[in-house]
């Protein structure tokens, strides 16, 4: 079966989960769970930038081949004509030159987002404790002069936070060489108009729009947050479509609340 693929990025805490499996409520679409496939396409490029033979092979498209054809052997077994592969990273300047490169067809990319003060709260909310692990693993220096939670929304806006790698997908998206190549899903447009949003979301990848139940939302594979070391909860979604409870004044300070309101998008 000839199959089109397509990759689903996103800022943590902004929907991806939950797109996700909206999406495969279609009977045509396959969306993963998190994906490694973007790590062995990346380690694969980068072995063969570094293998002295790969530069004396009278073979080198055989190499440039397996890479190109990555995402049709991972998913070999998927019976379905529409697979999006999910990485929160796709979109990452240094992801998106290498699918550019290597990719046989113009890839599309789905990048979910939200506001930077509520991806703060629910992270704090959903499991603070792992939080506070990632800062204390990480060269981030708290202010011992400021609050715990002010310490770790700084932290999740630092140079060794995963947020921060998914930002840079803002570089990508702003970038007028990758014009039509993502399209950014606002959380709250899923929340308030989700069959809208998702018409859309057809629209950029060019198939068939279907219309959704918001009200029976089920993940059709689960994630092992416990052996990746991330919350328990992180990924589980709501069956009905619906706001969240957290508020943001529950769990930032008036401080941070103010020094971060306007990175509404990164």
């Amino acid at each position: 079966m000839d199959k089109k693929f397509y990759l689903l990025a996103g800022v943590h805490r902004s929907g991806n989960t939950l797109i996700s499996s909206i999406l495969n409520q279609n009977p045509d679409v396959y969306s993963s769970p998190l994906s490694p496939v973007a790590e062995y396409m990346w380690k694969c490029k980068t072995a063969r930038e570094e293998l002295e033979y790969e530069k004396t092979t009278q073979h080198p498209d055989r190499t440039i081949n397996m890479i190109s054809r990555i995402l049709d052997n991972y998913y070999y077994d998927v019976k379905k004509p529409v697979v999006l592969d999910r990485d929160k990273n796709w979109a990452h300047p240094a992801n998106v030159d290498m699918i550019k490169r290597y990719f046989d067809f113009k890839p599309k990319i789905v990048f979910t987002t939200r506001p930077i003060i509520e991806v703060m709260a629910s992270f704090i909310a959903i499991d603070i404790s792992v939080v506070i692990r990632w800062m204390n693993k990480s060269s981030f220096q708290p202010d011992t002069s400021l609050p715990l939670n002010d310490n770790l929304c700084d932290y999740l806006v630092s140079s060794d936070s995963q947020l921060t790698r998914v930002m840079l997908a803002f570089d990508s998206i702003h970038d007028p060489d990758n014009a039509g190549m993502i399209h950014v899903v606002k959380y709250e447009d899923l929340l308030n108009t989700p069959q809208k949003t998702m018409d859309k979301v057809y629209d950029f990848l060019e198939i068939q729009s279907f219309k959704h139940n918001f009200t029976n939302i089920r993940k059709i594979e689960e994630y092992n947050e416990a052996a990746a070391e991330l919350p328990k909860d992180l990924h589980k979604i709501r069956r009905i479509l619906g706001k969240s409870n957290v508020r943001v004044e529950d769990y930032l300070t008036p401080r941070s609340i103010e020094k971060y309101k306007d990175l509404r998008y990164f």
